[in-house]
């Protein structure tokens, strides 16, 4: 489930009923009308990096708007300065398409994709996870199983088997033939009491596997330390469902998932957005714990590899406030992102030795997703703001480019 989504929308029951609903709905026939490429309208298309002075401010890399559209921003994964690429919708009453912006290194350039793939996407597919082994292998899935790929230079588009009444919320891609997918298995979705059951399957380069979880809820956020080495974490479609459960943190280690020995002490209803594993025993979680009736407080926990610590930001969102994404800041520490339902509001923190700074407001950027890029100190943010009525999807930037 994609922080933007959550933070256009209020996270209740009835909006993850409908997504739960339309899971499980097949794809209208020409449902999706072709859009284009020439018809994204961008300013900045061509955005050097940045110099000393801009580097220590956030800035707009990059803005997309289709006229008469809204432009949704989805997903991005950078593998080097050189190559970062972004996911996005384009969407009205009746249609919807993906967009897809690829970072050279010396600006971001949009990518066409063949009309064919284009009209397999239509109003019920709503993407929901981004994730690039290679400039050459590219995955997004959306809520309802069905998704696009990039693998050398061909663009593909279908349905992910197995997946009937799953609602698909992550995929993870390690190469062309090692693919994740997790989410949620809902049963009684038409029943006044759906119940969520954590999804996981793998791809092999020929055939998907289902994958056993020993958990319960749904898996929403992962992070990959390696192939072998990864850290789960469930509970916000249950929560969203109207179970109370916990969320759980869980790991994969080359064999089977297992939710870790020693679990972040978090209420019922809290409901965890974001994860950053650094190692084993360096793992990051965040999001919002309840906070008085129709209340949240933003939250972040640590695990040191001995125990949790609670380790959230001084003057982090409350009312309505949480943490809604987590991410390497290429000096050894880490930046969060959060956000405000009652206002929109944005903040950044940066974490230097266990240390936050102060934040630093981005409302006026609209971000919902932040992306490190490897080995430099830069990073990424993807978001949306809205003019006139209309969303307009930005990618901005913070950092230098190189090391």
């Amino acid at each position: 489930m994609t922080p933007s989504r959550f933070i256009r929308r209020a996270t209740t029951s009835a909006f993850i009923g409908a997504i739960v609903v339309m899971a499980a709905a097949p794809l209208p026939a020409g449902a999706a009308a072709a859009l284009p490429a020439q018809a994204i309208a961008s300013a900045a298309r061509a955005v050097a990096p940045a110099s000393r002075g801009a580097a220590r401010s956030w800035r707009v890399a990059q803005r997309l708007s289709v006229r008469h559209r809204d432009v949704l921003m989805v997903g991005i994964d950078a593998l080097s300065a050189r190559d970062a690429w972004v996911l996005g919708e384009v969407t009205s009453d009746d249609s919807l398409s993906p967009l897809v912006e690829h970072w050279t290194g010396r600006g971001w350039c949009p990518v066409a994709l063949p009309p064919a793939v284009r009209r397999r996407f239509g109003q019920a597919d709503e993407f929901d996870s981004l994730s690039v082994s290679s400039d050459r292998d590219l995955w997004a899935v959306t809520a309802n199983g069905h998704y696009l790929r990039l693998l050398g230079t061909r663009w593909t588009a279908g349905v992910l088997p197995g997946t009937r009444s799953v609602l698909v919320e992550s995929v993870k891609a390690f190469g062309p033939s090692d693919v994740w997918i997790f989410g949620a298995r809902i049963f009684g979705a038409a029943g006044p009491h759906p119940k969520a059951v954590p999804y996981a399957a793998r791809f092999d380069g020929r055939t998907w596997r289902r994958v056993p979880v020993s958990a319960t809820g749904d898996i929403d956020v992962v992070s990959a330390i390696s192939r072998s080495d990864m850290i789960a974490v469930t509970g916000l479609v249950a929560t969203g469902l109207g179970e109370p459960v916990r969320p759980e943190v869980l790991r994969w280690d080359g064999r089977s998932w297992r939710p870790l020995a020693s679990q972040p002490p978090l209420p019922r209803r809290a409901v965890m957005y974001a994860a950053y594993a650094r190692s084993d025993r360096d793992v990051w979680i965040g999001g919002s714990v309840p906070d008085g009736p129709k209340r949240s407080a933003a939250v972040v926990e640590q695990w040191n590899g001995s125990a949790w610590v609670r380790a959230t930001p001084t003057g982090a969102p409350s009312g309505q406030g949480f943490i809604v994404s987590l991410a390497s800041d290429g000096r050894g520490g880490l930046c969060a992102l959060g956000a405000s339902f009652a206002n929109g509001g944005r903040q950044v923190w940066q974490n230097t030795a266990g240390s936050w700074s102060a934040p630093t407001s981005l409302t006026r950027l609209g971000p919902t997703q932040l992306g490190s890029v490897p080995h430099t100190t830069a990073t990424w943010a993807i978001g949306e703001v809205k003019v006139h009525g209309r969303y307009i999807g930005l990618i901005d930037a913070h950092g230098l480019l190189t090391r």
